[in-house]
């Protein structure tokens, strides 16, 4: 793309950042990197953290604990939350913690722009 650009364009270069995790790491598995059969933290998000951008590896690679992603697609933010929490999975094995990756963008929605209006199943939460 930055070969498209005509020298005399006046949109600024900027620096391509690609990321890599300097070893691999193991997520979403029974071989835990601390020796717990259940990840120490959830990733619950949109599309922003599915494995394409390299958020959840890089979240386990720095945090040195595997991580369970159950983060959704074009489910926006409350769908994803909704279904891990009331999975058999949560319910069972809950992590010790739970990240919530929310688009900067939601921030500016006004209060229950997007929320679910099924409450019900927060009662059934441990």
């Amino acid at each position: 793309m930055m070969k498209m650009i005509r020298p005399e364009s006046t949109i600024p270069i900027v620096d391509i950042i690609e990321y890599d995790n300097p070893v691999d790491v193991t997520i979403n598995s029974s071989d835990s990197l601390l020796g717990d059969a259940v990840p120490s933290i959830a990733l619950v998000g949109t599309s922003y953290s599915e494995k394409t951008w390299n958020f959840p590896k890089m979240l386990a690679y720095y945090t040195k604990r595997d991580v369970l992603d159950v983060s959704l697609a074009g489910q926006q933010i409350w769908i994803p939350m909704q279904k891990y929490l009331s999975s058999t999975e949560f319910k069972e094995a809950p992590p010790r913690i739970l990240v919530w990756e929310v688009p900067e963008r939601y921030l500016l929605y006004p209060p229950g722009g997007y929320r679910v209006a099924d409450t019900g199943w927060l009662n059934t939460l441990p």
